[in-house]
């Protein structure tokens, strides 16, 4: 029997034999957007959200931008989402992208907890 088990972005095969585990081989899963900082705006929903799983799963460190209480709850359960399934970090953000000091500040949030921004998807309706 073959069992494939995927733990932080290492992906272990092992091969069960008389009830020993044998290791096959490790090798690094690396999406084509590994270590990548992507902020997606208005990504707690809809459109956004499918972005925002894309992204993680090629790798990239997602930020979700929200503006809404009700979009904070979906904006958070994805969140918790991408970094469970794709062993990825991910952070919320509150920024009404039509006012510029909004916008600044959150860009200063994501460097500050991610690391400069790679991939800017503006998908927040304005």
């Amino acid at each position: 029997m073959l069992l494939q088990q995927k733990a932080k972005g290492i992906i272990v095969s092992i091969k069960k034999q008389d009830g020993q585990a044998n290791t096959l081989k490790e090798e690094r899963m690396m999406g084509k957007l590994f270590d990548k900082i992507a902020l997606v705006t208005g990504g707690s929903r809809g459109i956004g959200a499918a972005i925002v799983m894309r992204l993680a799963e090629e790798g990239a460190n997602v930020a979700i931008n929200y503006t809404s209480p009700s979009s904070f709850e979906k904006a958070n359960a994805l969140k918790e989402k991408v970094e469970t399934q794709f062993h990825i970090k991910a952070m919320v953000v509150k920024a009404n992208v039509g006012v510029k000091e909004e916008v600044d500040q959150m860009i200063d949030e994501v460097e500050n907890e991610l690391g400069s921004v790679d991939i800017l998807v503006n998908n927040a309706g304005i």
